[in-house]
């Protein structure tokens, strides 16, 4: 992409290519927002009435969906002006999406520089900026970042007040890191779970507080069209699904392929129930940027072997190829691959007949399972870790079905993890299976009604802070 100052204020395209030896090993596209003539003087600016958001805002996934709602809230229904202070991804955004962040992206030029150069305030610039900043805090054994709890340190953006929102994904905590989440002056946790393992490691009570990730409805809500640009397929998706489904009993699972949310668990239990049934169909949205937290798919100790290969060219895991290596045939399962919320909206609520979410761990509330039942649909849910709100809110209120979890095999990094037994998901698949359409669709329209927005659990979080 070539840009001049002529080029004025707006959205442009930008494609990477990265080649080895002049082969393509890799390749991107994005979309970025470029500012020409909107500097902002941070003199003429109230920074009492800002707020910084040092979270990744849109992307397709989970922190940037929290950073895109939170932003959205502050910027609709707030006094407080909002300040990106991480990256903003157009590139997954509607043309509404991208106008709604406009102004926080302007109202946050000249702040990263001005307050300790482009990697962001504080670290080694020593810099402090003069309004709240709520940050994106996270534990993940799977990217090894034990013990590496962000904590204002080298590189990071410090306000005069500090806020973490925190999902852990697991129950193992050390001194070091409760010392380092003692920096934040509140820390909300993605569950009930993820919190009552902090009080139990040490943590102050008072200092903490349960924030739940929420669906948007106008995107996954129960019997609603296709708004602007939100159900968009330019590429025949699904047409050919249609064909691929027609008559066919649909089970979906989402979230990015990896042991801890236990989709080896799901794919195994499908391979024997499509033995019983030769009119299933397993749908997925499995698709991980994180590579190296695929590792150890193969690990689980329920017959799934290998680990997906990534394909530079299409730039994802080869997720169809790895399944039919694992018995389950290319005309009963697909993995659409990356969707936008929109389209993935409009998948679930044309094709769907029932959700599996069976996640051996989850510091959150398992986002895609939420709005898999905000969508309407029943979905069978693990009883375990962050999942453990949704069963008491939503299943023990009529709308989803409960699988029981063991404790998990891990220790260590893997403390606290629960596991379903791949016999208990065939017989809940099959209980469904049996179950008709219509009592299927009256528990999901009760599930959805259940389900709670982000508007909600977001005013409660930035009321407390």
């Amino acid at each position: 992409m070539t840009f001049d100052a002529t080029s004025g204020t707006g959205w442009y395209g930008v494609s990477v290519s990265l080649f080895e030896d002049n082969s393509l090993v890799s390749f991107s596209q994005s979309v970025v927002h470029i500012s020409v003539d909107n500097y902002i003087d941070d003199d003429l600016i109230d920074n009492n009435a800002r707020i910084g958001l040092a979270l990744p805002i849109g992307g397709g996934f989970g922190w940037g969906t929290i950073g895109y709602q939170l932003a959205q809230v502050l910027t609709l229904d707030s006094e407080n002006d909002v300040v990106f202070l991480r990256e903003v991804h157009g590139g997954t955004m509607t043309e509404r999406e991208r106008k709604m962040v406009e102004s926080g992206i302007a109202n946050s030029i000249g702040v990263a520089g001005g307050a300790g150069g482009a990697g962001g305030a504080g670290g080694a610039g020593g810099g402090c900026l003069p309004f709240t900043v709520i940050h994106a805090l996270g534990k993940f054994p799977a990217l090894d970042t034990m013990g590496k709890i962000l904590s204002g340190g080298s590189g990071q953006v410090v306000g005069v007040k500090n806020v973490g929102i925190l999902f852990a994904e697991t129950a193992e905590w050390s001194e070091s890191e409760i010392a380092s989440l003692d920096f934040f002056d509140r820390v909300f946790v993605g569950s009930s779970w993820g919190k009552s393992m902090l009080v139990k490691a040490g943590f102050a009570e008072e200092k903490l507080g349960v924030f739940l990730q929420g669906v948007d409805k106008t995107v996954f809500g129960v019997g609603r069209g296709d708004a602007e640009g939100m159900g968009m397929d330019d590429r025949g998706l699904t047409e050919t699904l249609r064909k691929m489904v027609s008559g066919k009993f649909v089970i979906f699972s989402g979230g990015k392929l990896e042991r801890r949310k236990g989709q080896d668990i799901v794919l195994a239990a499908f391979k024997h129930f499509a033995k019983m049934h030769d009119d299933v169909f397993l749908l997925t949205n499995w698709q991980n940027d994180w590579v190296e937290t695929v590792k150890g798919i193969d690990e689980g100790g329920v017959g799934v072997v290998g680990v997906p290969e990534y394909d530079a060219g299409r730039g994802g895991l080869m997720i169809n190829e790895w399944m039919r290596d694992n018995g389950v045939e290319g005309g009963s399962a697909l993995d659409v691959g990356r969707q936008t919320q929109g389209m993935l909206g409009r998948l679930v609520r044309e094709f769907v007949d029932v959700g599996v979410f069976v996640s051996r761990c989850e510091g959150g509330t398992n986002l895609v399972l939420m709005e898999t039942i905000g969508g309407g649909k029943l979905c069978i849910v693990g009883e375990g870790t962050g999942m453990v709100d949704v069963v008491e809110k939503i299943c023990e209120n009529g709308g989803c079905i409960v699988v029981g979890m063991g404790q998990g095999k891990g220790k260590g990094k893997e403390e606290g993890w629960r596991e379903a037994k791949v016999a208990d998901v065939v017989a809940e698949m099959e209980k469904v299976y049996v179950m008709g359409k219509e009592e299927l669709g009256k528990i999901g329209r009760k599930g959805g009604e259940l389900m709670w927005e982000w508007e909600v659990e977001l005013h409660k979080m930035l009321e407390q802070i």
